[in-house]
């Protein structure tokens, strides 16, 4: 088992007005976004609620519904409602995937919805570290700003990758999704270079993950030692449901260094990339860092999201 932190840009996307279109200008950006879902609270109880506040990567068109301004960085001015159908993206409407050294930069990795949390392509190289992620490996997802860590995504592998290669039209895909994933993701995946690598110049081949959800008992209840995938969740309308999830790394590197065996730390001042904290780790070690993040989470007064169907 691995555990990675994994930095991506956290920048709220532009809105230019009501209707938000597909992201394709480059560099990902986040929302907030408003869903129906079902989340376990700081006592393990599960329950469902049709106004779930989080914030995340999403590139598909979107509702945008502004919020009284906050003068703090880290609350976000809009929440954002996904656009059903969802309409295919320019990607595919031009069908670039067909072009190998096009980038595309619309495609949303992780994605929280449907029956799972999904990640397949992003900062991914054959044979490095994100390649092979074993059963159990923790990544947290999440943003650097003014030397403060935003988590976005916990995601725990329910199992190994799964191997695809693109562009996906002209391959068959070793692995079922829905029809929505394919939209807001795969369709908009091609083969890209790979500046790290010149013996690998292109990237054609990517490995999917599913995140692990939470076994769920006859009362509601997740057992309080089980990890699992989540996303920091707020109720619309509560206190603050616009703000986003800080984390102090440092104390967690604190509290990680007498009961872990890292190899390495967090990083509070990693601003992109990702970051391999600990190779092979113990499941004992996966499970007590994996709890950390969720007692902090808790503590910050948000709920673990971690079911949002389309």
């Amino acid at each position: 088992m691995n555990v990675v932190q994994f930095m991506h840009p956290g920048d709220e996307i532009t809105v230019p007005g009501p209707n938000v279109g597909w992201h394709t200008k480059g560099g990902h950006r986040r929302r907030l976004l408003c869903h129906a879902g079902e989340y376990v609270d700081g006592n393990n109880n599960c329950y469902h609620d049709d106004n779930l506040c989080f914030w995340n990567e999403y590139e598909a068109p979107t509702f945008a519904h502004p919020i009284p301004r906050h003068p703090k960085w880290n609350f976000a001015q809009y929440y954002h409602t996904i656009i059903k159908p969802i309409p295919p993206s320019p990607n595919r409407q031009r069908n670039c995937q067909d072009d190998a050294l096009d980038e595309c930069c619309d495609n949303t990795d992780p994605c929280v919805f449907g029956d799972t949390f999904k990640y397949s392509n992003c900062q991914q190289v054959p044979n490095g570290d994100l390649w092979n992620l074993p059963k159990g490996s923790l990544i947290l997802f999440g943003s650097h700003h003014a030397n403060s860590f935003y988590l976005d995504t916990v995601f725990v592998t329910q199992a190994p990758g799964v191997t695809y290669s693109v562009p996906i039209a002209k391959h068959q895909l070793p692995f079922s999704v829905s029809n929505n994933y394919k939209i807001v993701t795969l369709d908009n995946l091609m083969p890209r270079r790979n500046g790290r690598s010149k013996r690998n110049p292109i990237i054609s081949q990517f490995m999917c993950y599913r995140g692990k959800l939470p076994s769920i008992n006859a009362d509601n209840l997740v057992d309080e030692q089980e990890i699992f995938s989540f996303t920091p969740t707020r109720i619309f309308n509560t206190t603050d449901y616009n703000k986003r999830c800080e984390i102090d790394l440092t104390t967690l590197n604190q509290k990680n260094q007498t009961r872990v065996h890292a190899s390495r730390q967090f990083s509070p001042t990693l601003t992109q990339g990702h970051k391999t904290i600990v190779f092979n780790a113990l499941q004992t070690d996966v499970e007590t860092i994996w709890h950390e993040v969720r007692d902090a989470v808790i503590k910050a007064s948000f709920l673990l999201g971690y079911h949002f169907p389309w």
